[in-house]
């Protein structure tokens, strides 16, 4: 009958939201839908409000590596490896 409903898309963020919704809309169209409109949705982590209340301290007063360590735990869940350190020296280096 050459119908095409609507879809409303609710997605959690697995990456950005520019490329969730690009991904998102793609696929309605390849399904011959049309899209009514998609929200992406962040979970709220208990993370994010112990950040929150965590102390800034002047960046004078920081090392670069424990930086570099901290980004990596709070990203991937586990500490940096000793390549990944290596790694990060490498570039450091070359500034």
């Amino acid at each position: 009958m050459g119908l095409r409903p609507f879809v409303y898309l609710e997605m959690a963020a697995t990456d950005s939201a520019s490329v969730i919704t690009a991904e998102a809309a793609a696929q309605v169209k390849a399904r011959g839908l049309r899209l009514a409109g998609i929200r992406v949705r962040r979970e709220a982590s208990k993370e994010g409000d112990e950040q929150a209340t965590r102390i800034i301290t002047n960046l004078k007063d920081t090392e670069p590596e424990a930086l570099f360590s901290e980004a990596y735990l709070n990203k991937n869940g586990i500490p940096p490896e000793e390549r990944h350190l290596t790694a990060f020296r490498d570039a450091l280096a070359e500034l």
